[in-house]
């Protein structure tokens, strides 16, 4: 489980990969199994600084207001 503080509200986690990082600027993309790329920032993520291209990751996908975003984002 994760140890995110929204841990008991029911989530619908999915698998995928990171596909690109900025870690200078603290964000990424993600792409889900489903096929739609993430956004992603480095507080959505139980240790950003351990994520490098190609890494498996499971998130819950939410809507944002400019594209789908990874929130809760863990490495596999």
């Amino acid at each position: 489980m994760s140890n995110f503080k929204n841990a008991n509200q029911p989530q619908q986690w999915i698998t995928g990969t990171v596909k690109m990082l900025k870690p200078e600027k603290g964000w990424g993309f993600l792409r889900g199994v489903d096929g739609i790329e993430y956004f992603f920032h480095r507080e959505q993520t139980l240790d950003f600084d351990t994520l490098t291209v190609g890494t498996g990751v499971r998130f819950v996908p939410q809507a944002g207001t400019q594209g789908p975003r990874a929130t809760a984002v863990e490495p596999l």
